[in-house]
């Protein structure tokens, strides 16, 4: 008895003692991957949001496309005032995402469509090398490729990243394939930045908004 007295002793001496069990945690939900973003940006009747619509799709392309209002800074102020705070928007909201910049423009005569794209141009010229020109309705012309030969050096001027020639009849998967072939979006490396300084989105305090909008005014009264 005395044997089995000191066997029982000496386990409980040295049984471990029972740790309390872990608390399961509940899975974590899974973090939304970001992408870079490009901005569709072009005059109303250009064909811009045909275009988005057909090229939307994240997944696909791994990149976040966003249509914007019709750009039209030459007519109305308070037009103006607006589309500004919808740019600030999307760059408040998405800080230094953006890096592809679509111009959309109809194919017609090229004066005219190097008219509309100076409309838009000299608001985004610091990104000149991130802007990805969009010809539209590229179906219209007689000879597709002596027209592109001949819009590829008129555009020379816009220092473009590249150009898409679009046909209205084109299907998502066409255009899809032309924008991977082009290589025009742009990927986001580390430290990347978005940098707005010195450009008319640039957010300032209230005395220099009034005295950017005093410009704009005058720019308007001499047009």
């Amino acid at each position: 008895m005395k044997f089995f007295w000191h066997l029982k002793k000496l386990l409980v001496q040295t049984a471990e003692p029972v740790q309390p069990a872990e608390p399961v945690q509940p899975p974590q939900p899974a973090q939304p991957k970001e992408y870079p973003i490009a901005l569709i940006i072009g005059e109303a009747g250009v064909g811009k949001t045909k275009f988005y619509n057909k090229i939307n799709d994240t997944e696909a392309l791994q990149y976040e496309i966003v249509d914007t209002i019709s750009f039209d800074f030459k007519n109305d102020i308070e037009y103006r005032e607006q589309q500004i705070s919808e740019f600030q928007s999307i760059f408040d909201s998405k800080p230094n995402k953006v890096a592809t910049l679509f111009f959309v423009v109809k194919f017609e005569r090229t004066d005219l469509m190097k008219r509309s794209i100076l409309n838009i141009y000299p608001y985004f010229k610091k990104f000149q090398s991130q802007i990805t020109l969009v010809v539209t309705h590229f179906d219209l012309s007689d000879d597709q490729e002596q027209d592109k030969i001949d819009l590829q050096r008129a555009f020379k001027m816009f220092k473009a990243k590249s150009i898409l020639f679009v046909d209205q009849e084109a299907t998502k998967e066409e255009l899809i394939d032309q924008i991977r072939a082009s290589d025009c979006l742009i990927p986001i490396e580390e430290g990347y930045q978005f940098d707005l300084t010195d450009t008319i989105f640039e957010k300032h305090n209230e005395q220099e908004g009034q005295e950017m909008m005093n410009a704009l005014q005058q720019m308007t009264v001499r047009s």
